[in-house]
This record gives C-alpha cells, structure tokens and sequence, in this order.
C-alpha cells in the first residue's frame, strides 16, 4: 500500500476524499490527513475511514506538536498550515514505520499510474516538481517573473523517502522562522525554500516526466496536445496528475486551457461523489 498525505480544514474534507477517490483506480492508498482546525460539525468522525481496498487516517495539530510548541505556531490559518507540511512529514515517518512518501495538496486529481513517483524514492531522497513556467519575458512577463517572486518548485507535491529528514527538519525550522508572502525580501511562504533542497542536500530528484503537476501556471511552457483523442504534454508526457488551483480551474473554465476541461469534469464528478459520501455519513451520525 502507499501512502500519501494532505492537509485540510474541516470544511474541505471532499477534496481530500476526491483526491484519494482519483487514486484508487491505480493503487491502494492510505492517506494520512492532517485536520489544522477543530472537526466542528464532524466531530464525531472516527480516526479513519475506508474507501474500497485503501484508507483516510485523521490526524490532529497536536498529535504532531507538543503543546508548548502549539502556542508558537503562526496563528494565521493558512500559515499554520504551510508551516506544519514539513513537520507532518517528519512526524509520519517517525512514528508510522513509512519508507516513502507523498505530499498532495487537496486540490489535485490523478488520471493515469503513479507508481513511478515511488520507486524514484528508492533511489532518491525528496522528489520535486518544477513549475515549468516560460523562461522567455517576452511569451509572459508576468509568468516569467514568478520564476524569481514564487519559487521554481511547487509545493502542492512533494516526494520524500526517509532519508530526507534532514532535509525536512530544515524546512520546517526555516517556515518556523518565517512563513509569509514577503516578495521584497525574497519570501513565499513554505514553497521559495524548495529552491535550496537541490544545491544543499544530497539525492535530490528534479521531476522530468511532464505529465507530473499540470495547472495554469505551465500552460505557456507545456504544450497539451490531443494525439489519438488522448491528451499529451508536449506531444509525448501523458498526464498523470492536475493542480486544480483556482486559478487553474478558470483558465480552464474561459478557454485559455480548454484542452483540460474533461479532466476538470472528472474532478468534479470526485468532488460531486465526495460531498455525497460525507452528507450520508453526517446524516447517519445524527441519527445514532
């Protein structure tokens, strides 16, 4: 089985469940969920839940911090959440017996295998993925520049093997020390720090399967192709993951992306399913 991890709010628990519903089809999975806020009205929730063959663990903030740390974590939300990825990482591989293992956000979808990703962990300490964004001002100024403001990696994936601790253990002080959008002094949040892992610590895997992170930011750099009615990067990488980030779903949405729009619907179809799975769940619990 392989394990994987996101991190949600309550109100977000579809997404994680139609990211593990996206990879069922390929793989077991045991999917380890770190909820950064109180369950609210799904309190009652067990520790787990089964879809088919594969499994979605909860977790809590201080199942992975002590409590005088708590009290010096960021007290915004979304810095909580960024500064706590590292520390989930490193606290699943001490205490969970895992070899391997990824970090998703919950807003990406998978459509084709993804073993591959795993076995480049044998071999390798911590995966990444470039943004791929235009290295040409003149294909998109605005683009290009993320390249020097946000990071050439992005965050919302992550591959790690065990040997990456120290890697993690840096990250996760780093994001303790500062985990905010500070472009003038060369901050974003958790994701510009990615930019070290490759000339500071050993085994790094820059991803150079195309397929791997698709979304709107590499839409100028990453042709997408219909060859035989399937969709491929640049006549040649089949898709294997979609960031569906805001921003992605737009560009989809008014026809910048148009070639992604079926893989937006096959993405709702798990968002659709997930919501439908969690209101009979909460409607069973009620009824104990």
């Amino acid at each position: 089985m392989f394990n994987v991890c996101t991190i949600i709010t309550p109100d977000y628990l579809h997404k994680a469940l139609a990211l593990l519903y996206s990879m069922t089809p390929f793989r077991a999975i045991r999917m380890h969920c770190l909820v950064s806020e109180e369950w609210r009205n799904l309190e009652d929730f067990e520790e787990s839940m089964s879809v088919g063959d594969s499994q979605i663990i909860f977790y809590a903030l201080d199942d992975i911090y002590d409590q005088q740390k708590l009290q010096e974590l960021p007290r915004n939300n979304d810095r909580l959440r960024w500064a706590s990825k590292s520390r989930f990482l490193i606290y699943l591989f001490e205490t969970e017996n895992i070899s391997s293992l990824i970090y998703l956000d919950n807003d990406v979808c998978f459509f084709n295998d993804f073993r591959f990703l795993f076995d480049e962990l044998q071999n390798h300490t911590l995966l990444l993925t470039p943004h791929w964004r235009p290295l040409d001002p003149q294909a998109n100024e605005m683009q290009f520049s993320c390249n020097f403001r946000d990071g050439l990696y992005n965050a919302g994936f992550l591959g790690a093997s065990e040997q990456s601790l120290e890697a993690l253990n840096w990250w996760h002080q780093a994001c303790l020390y500062k985990c905010e959008f500070d472009f003038q002094n060369g901050f974003y949040v958790d994701q510009r720090y990615l930019d070290a892992f490759p000339v500071y610590f050993k085994g790094v895997k820059i991803m150079n399967h195309l397929g791997c992170n698709v979304a709107q930011w590499n839409a100028d750099f990453l042709e997408r192709k219909d060859i035989d009615g399937e969709i491929l990067i640049n006549s040649k990488w089949p898709i294997v993951f979609v960031h569906f980030s805001p921003v992605t779903i737009e560009n989809i949405e008014n026809g910048n992306d148009g070639k992604l729009k079926p893989y937006l619907h096959k993405h709702i179809s798990y968002i659709d399913r997930a919501k439908k799975e969690i209101q009979a769940l909460t409607i069973g619990l009620k009824s104990i």
